[in-house]
Parts: structure tokens; sequence; C-alpha cells
């Protein structure tokens, strides 16, 4: 059994389970780990136009600007040098919602207001294939991802569905959390995580590289993924889906 120790309202408590699931946070012992030399910011902004639970991504020389809806606004994930990430945060907030303006344009209208501005480093971490057994890392706390495309959450949704799935079909007189059920858990995420991590990887090297060839070859790919439909439906289903997709 897994034995599991934490603090609710300044309080320690103590409990025993079958299996013990670390998602939250990053990885405490990486097997690898890449600085891509890149902050994001995060702030929640507000802009004329209303979202319409549509989200949107541009892909700048710095690297890449996400808005997802949020609410009555959006939440902003913006791909950056540490440098500018620094002045970004520290700026007037009229000064910030300007080069939001330039770097993103006017498919939303005017960025009207700004707040709860941070921002942290960028780093590919991955944890090994391994467990003391009864426990087990998914989600943030095996694999953080740089946020391109959104693909760390989507593979942390994909680890749960099947922790989920092989705990639900296991059969009676299965040892729940064992290191052979963990491994069978492993060998069945491993294609999916390995291809997910390596795509996304790739995309931050294609996309946060303003050499004129990468420029020419990305914007290539774009316009031809808009131009074949089940090309581009293939990439969303799989980039959704993993390896299922």
């Amino acid at each position: 059994t897994a034995n599991i120790e934490y603090a609710y309202r300044g309080q320690t408590h103590r409990l025993e389970a079958q299996l013990g699931v670390i998602a939250d946070g990053g990885a405490a012992t990486a097997a690898r780990t890449v600085d891509y030399d890149q902050c994001a910011v995060t702030a929640r902004v507000v802009s004329e136009r209303p979202h319409n639970n549509i989200a949107y991504e541009r892909f700048t020389r710095h690297g890449p600007l996400a808005l997802l809806p949020d609410a009555n606004g959006w939440a902003l994930v913006w791909t950056t040098t540490p440098d500018r990430a620094r002045s970004l945060c520290e700026r007037e907030p009229a000064s910030f919602l300007a080069d939001l303006q330039l770097e993103f344009g006017s498919r939303v209208g005017a960025f009207t207001a700004v707040d709860g501005r941070a921002s942290y480093p960028l780093r590919l971490r991955r944890t090994l294939d391994e467990s003391a057994g009864h426990t087990v890392l998914i989600g943030n706390a095996a694999q953080t991802l740089h946020p391109v495309a959104g693909q760390g959450f989507n593979l942390g949704l994909r680890d749960a569905w099947e922790l989920a799935e092989q705990a639900a079909t296991s059969g009676r007189g299965v040892s729940l959390g064992s290191r052979e059920w963990l491994q069978q858990y492993f060998a069945r995420r491993n294609i999916d995580r390995r291809g997910g991590i390596g795509m996304t990887h790739a995309l931050v090297q294609l996309f946060s590289n303003d050499l004129l060839p990468l420029r020419l070859a990305r914007g290539t790919g774009l316009a031809l993924l808009g131009c074949i439909p089940p090309l581009k439906n293939f990439l969303i289903r799989r980039m959704t889906f993993g390896a299922r997709g």
C-alpha cells in the first residue's frame, strides 16, 4: 500500500491507499531536462469582442502567443525571451496592452484591461517510467512541457484516462499499484508520451526560431494545413487523443 502524509488547514493527516497518484507540480527528479531559454508571461486580459469559446494561438518571432477563453476575458500565455518577459511584467498596463495588440493583431478587437501578470521559465522535464510501487506520477508531475499547442494539458488528461481505465478493468486478485501493474500502465502510455513530448519539442524548435528557412517552412506548412482538411483533421485528432486518435 501507499502511505500518504499531507497537510490540510494547518493539520497533518495520514492515510493508506492501494495507489497514490501524484499529478500536481513539476517533476521533482527528472531523467531529462531541456532549458528553452524562454519564459511564459501569463495574465488575464479583456478585449472589446467576446471570445465565443474560441481559443487562438499566434506564432511570433519570439515564440507562440495563446489566448484562451476565460469567463468574460482571456487567459494569456505569451512566450518570449527572459529579458522581455521581465520587462512585460514590470511596465505600465497601457504599454503592456499596446505591445500585446501589436503582437496579436485586431482579431478580437482592442485589448482594454490586464491583471495578474506573472512569468515563469520554460523547460522540458520528464521522469523515468519507474515507481517504488503503489505510487505513480501522471500529468505535469510526470512530464512538464512547453505550452506550445497546449500538449502538456492533453497529455495529462490521457495519462489520467489510461490510469483510470486500467484500474476499472483490473480483475479480481490483481494487486492495484503493484510494480507489475504499474509496468503495464507505463507500457501502455510509453508511445503516446514519447510522441507528445517529441512533437512539442519539435514545435518549439520550429516556431521559436526566426531564421528565414524556418519561417518559410512553417508558413508553408500552416498554409497546407488550411488547404487540406483531412490532414488538418488528422493532426487535430492526434494532438487531442494521442496515439489512439
